[in-house]
């Protein structure tokens, strides 16, 4: 009857620590389910988005550099179309600036410029001025060879240099040199039949 009674208090423990143990077990699993997890999933998901938003900064960034190229190319053929190609009008007022810069680099002062006839051709319009210089025969090549050089659809239709009669500077002789500057554009079919019917 001893015996009985040890092995049912033996039991009895056994079962207390089983039970102990599993409500032990229970309560942890409840603690890592509504107190862990959570943090643990909430920082996944955190990285996740991280992961999600740099994904879409490098598919975005070559889209965009390939819309920013698709514009540069744009760009570089409408250039590339433009060039060589006659202007639709003429800039007179920048060009004839740009012509006093040239001689004022070149030495030379200018003595006359004036408007003459236009000329009038299919599909072309030429402006023509008279562009009267003075100064010494090299600065006045100089001056030349810079209206070749510029970016204008301008070009030096007549030439004519005179000496002038006793004046002499440091450098040499003083020259007149007489030009007429072509400025040339396109001539739509439009201004044409503007001009038709003025």
């Amino acid at each position: 009857m001893v015996g009985m009674m040890s092995f049912r208090r033996t039991s009895l423990r056994v079962i207390d620590l089983l039970g102990g143990s599993l409500v032990a077990s229970c309560l942890f699993v409840f603690v890592w389910v509504t107190a862990l997890q959570p943090n643990q999933t909430q920082a996944q998901i955190e990285e996740l988005v991280r992961r999600v938003d740099k994904a879409q900064r490098d598919l975005a960034a070559p889209v965009t550099d390939t819309a920013r190229q698709r514009l540069l190319l744009e760009e570089y053929r409408e250039k590339l179309e433009r060039l060589g190609q006659l202007p639709d009008g003429v800039d007179i007022e920048s060009y004839f600036q740009h012509l006093s810069q040239l001689s004022d680099h070149h030495n030379l002062r200018v003595v006359r410029q004036e408007p003459l006839s236009r000329q009038i051709y299919p599909g072309l319009s030429e402006e023509r001025y008279a562009y009267d210089v003075v100064g010494v025969f090299p600065d006045i090549l100089a001056f030349l060879k810079s209206i070749e050089e510029t970016d204008y659809w301008a070009d030096v239709s007549y030439l004519k240099v005179e000496q002038r009669t006793q004046s002499k500077t440091q450098t040499g002789r003083e020259r007149v040199a007489s030009l007429v500057i072509s400025l040339f554009s396109a001539r739509t079919d439009q201004q044409a039949g503007i001009e038709r019917n003025e």
